[in-house]
């Protein structure tokens, strides 16, 4: 989640903010906006494996992939076509998820790393809200 006021004044790169409402995905190289309701654009997402929702054993299992990296990791096989991604993995140690590889439908791989996360840390509005900059394609309606 990003911060409306660093989402304008970056050149480059992408942003992901959920606002409670809505998630909001600003690729600035395409000036492109992509906004769907949280319970649609979450529940075929990685997003959603992190959350403590109950729906999450509704959209996937998990298997244990083993050791490397000093990491425990777990494989998440995400059930049905309509999922964003197609092979997350979860690095554990001390049972704290500390890095995530996501492997999207087009085979393009992304790896997060968490070094610093906070469990249920306050957040302000502004933290989370997000208006899309003039001039820039937006896909989709955001819920009111």
């Amino acid at each position: 989640m990003a911060a409306a006021g660093s989402a304008a004044t970056s050149d480059s790169g992408q942003v992901l903010i959920a606002d409670g409402r809505n998630v909001w995905f600003y690729d600035r190289d395409l000036q492109q906006v992509t906004v769907k309701p949280v319970d649609a654009a979450l529940s075929a997402t990685p997003i959603m494996l992190l959350s403590a929702a109950p729906k999450c054993a509704r959209h996937s299992t998990s298997v244990i992939a083993g050791q490397k990296d000093g990491l425990s990791w777990l494989r998440i096989k995400p059930r049905g076509s309509e999922a964003d991604f197609a092979r997350p993995c979860w690095g554990l140690r001390a049972l704290k998820l500390r890095q995530m590889i996501l492997e999207d439908k087009l085979g393009q791989e992304a790896t997060l790393t968490f070094s610093r996360s906070q469990r249920n840390a306050s957040v302000t509005a502004a933290e989370v809200s997000f208006t899309p900059p003039k001039d820039v394609d937006v896909i989709g309606t955001p819920q009111k």
